[in-house]
């Protein structure tokens, strides 16, 4: 071999080291700032379809549920109402509940809790949680704000007692055991609570 051809080899390898330490810097930095990149993509798409549903409820407004930005601000906290149904222990009640959407939404769920105190089998009495599937293992991105607050208003005159029951909520136990006391108490709250 030639003198010539080791030092050939020798340059070959240490541009092969070097190409390969600078693959991968590039990766890490990908890697680094590719976390970034992916919430910043996420919080503009959330924005965005968080917007598109404004716009929908500004256009077609629903007659017993309203909902939007808290503070124009801060598009990702918003405040809901819920108007009672006819027939139920909730008619006439005006019910206000508080939304919190993740900067990934709808990928994830909006936090929702009621502001308005309810009795009712599904509902934390303390901090006015929902037990509700689909906010949480049935969540789909294919809800919208619109839906999930119809389903709420609909939820809180038709309540799944499955979960709050195994859960020992004792609302729960009423609700099961002695419909005309869960009525009474239900009334007593919306007119205590919902309407004044």
């Amino acid at each position: 071999m030639f003198d010539g051809d080791d030092d050939d080899d020798d340059q070959k390898e240490s541009f092969a080291r070097d190409q390969s330490l600078q693959i991968r810097q590039s990766l890490f930095k990908i890697d680094m700032f590719g976390d970034e990149q992916k919430e910043e993509t996420s919080e503009s798409f959330a924005r965005e379809r968080l917007e598109m549903e404004m716009k929908d409820i500004n256009d077609n407004p629903p007659t017993h549920i309203s909902y939007g930005p808290v503070d124009s601000d801060d598009l990702f906290n918003w405040k809901g109402t819920i108007t009672g149904a006819l027939d139920s222990p909730y008619e006439g009640g005006i019910f206000y509940l508080s939304l919190h959407f993740p900067l990934d939404y709808p990928f994830n769920p909006p936090i929702v809790n009621f502001i308005t105190k309810v009795y009712h089998p599904c509902i934390d009495e303390k901090d006015g949680r929902i037990d509700m599937d689909i906010l949480y293992e049935k969540w789909s991105p294919a809800l919208t704000v619109e839906k999930l607050m119809l389903s709420i208003a609909s939820f809180l005159s038709h309540p799944d007692v499955t979960n709050a029951n195994a859960n020992g909520n004792y609302i729960a136990q009423i609700y099961l055991n002695d419909m005309k006391t869960f009525r009474e108490n239900a009334r007593k709250w919306t007119f205590q609570y919902a309407m004044s």
